[in-house]
């Protein structure tokens, strides 16, 4: 969406979307940015628009009931928000192996960032298993730390490291001798099928 153009004489869908998105703080910050910009010129029009859509963001909220959240909500949201610690020690010997819904794969996660949905996984396979194809929504970065990992291009081994951007997608994966992997991926990636 770009910036609107100086002077205006009328309001446009466009400069609808900017001002409503902007009174909601929903603008990405390089658009909220020229808006801004571009309010200091003093357009009028422009001026009106967001002084409107404030204006019934205002009226809005103080229609609403206050609720409290349910105390779980609560407390999830104050873990999300709490400052990060400055380091995570994982024992990973003592943290239990969880089966995942594809027979002989288990995993123990290591760390997840809940603002950027990262997260570090050791994964273990049992010889034949197999991971359906998959789809990145962030990085992927795969280090193998014992067997072999099949794709249907390619196949890594002990030592061997893989990373994947996003928007990519990996072929399902199978093992022939079994393997124990590190993964660093996405909670947002997405399973596109079942083996």
């Amino acid at each position: 969406m770009p910036k609107p153009p100086m002077p205006h004489v009328a309001a446009s869908e466009e400069i609808h979307e900017l001002a409503s998105l902007y009174s909601l703080g929903l603008l990405e910050p390089e658009l909220a940015a020229g808006f801004e910009k571009h309010l200091e010129t003093g357009c009028s029009v422009c001026e009106g628009e967001l002084r409107s859509f404030t204006e019934a963001a205002a009226q809005i909220a103080q229609t609403v009931d206050q609720v409290a959240p349910p105390e779980h909500l609560r407390e999830k949201l104050l873990q999300r928000i709490a400052p990060a610690p400055e380091r995570v020690i994982c024992r990973t010997d003592e943290l239990e192996w969880h089966p995942l819904p594809f027979p002989g794969i288990s995993a123990k996660r290591l760390f997840m960032d809940p603002v950027s949905g990262s997260i570090t996984t050791l994964v273990r396979m049992s010889p034949g298993s197999s991971y359906p194809a998959h789809h990145h929504a962030g990085v992927e970065h795969l280090y193998m730390l014992e067997g072999d990992l099949a794709f249907r291009d390619h196949t890594l081994h002990a030592g061997d490291y893989e990373v994947s951007v996003p928007s990519s997608d990996h072929s399902p994966v199978t093992t022939n001798n079994g393997c124990l992997v590190l993964i660093m991926h996405n909670h947002n990636d997405q399973i596109l099928a079942h083996v």
